[in-house]
């Protein structure tokens, strides 16, 4: 067998007989964190995470400011609020500053997804303040 990695063109070349070894460790080490919370407790919190953020950016900031794309309805929206702003590559770059880590979707749309494993609603009050700060 060769030491080198010669796959065959196209998706085919991607397919492997066996998963690595380390991948599979860190896959078992979060379906046992999965395990331990329960999937009921964690989709709970992240309806409660993702309300609340909704909640204080209509409260804090107001949709004159900015426009929610994201679905009102949980079930629709899952586990992200989506919002348009004008200039969002610089908002980017300030949250940033503020360690708050957005996806950003050019040229005006930044999304935000609590992780209900190890985000807390003090997380989602802190980025609110900084968004409120920053489009002053």
């Amino acid at each position: 067998m060769s030491r080198e990695f010669d796959p065959v063109p196209g998706a085919r070349g991607w397919q492997l007989s066996n998963s690595c070894v380390f991948s599979l460790a860190a896959q078992r080490a979060s379906l046992e964190i999965f395990t331990q919370a329960g999937m009921e407790a964690i989709c709970q919190k992240q309806r409660s995470l993702t309300g609340y953020l909704e909640f204080l950016l209509k409260a804090k900031i107001g949709e004159e400011k900015l426009t929610l794309l994201t679905p009102a309805c949980p079930e629709h929206r899952g586990n992200q609020i989506s919002l348009s702003l004008p200039g969002a590559d610089h908002l980017v770059e300030q949250l940033k500053a503020h360690n708050i880590v957005v996806d950003h979707r050019p040229p005006d749309v930044i999304r935000l997804a609590p992780c209900p494993l190890y985000n807390r609603y003090q997380d989602i009050w802190q980025a609110c303040q900084a968004l409120e700060k920053i489009l002053r």
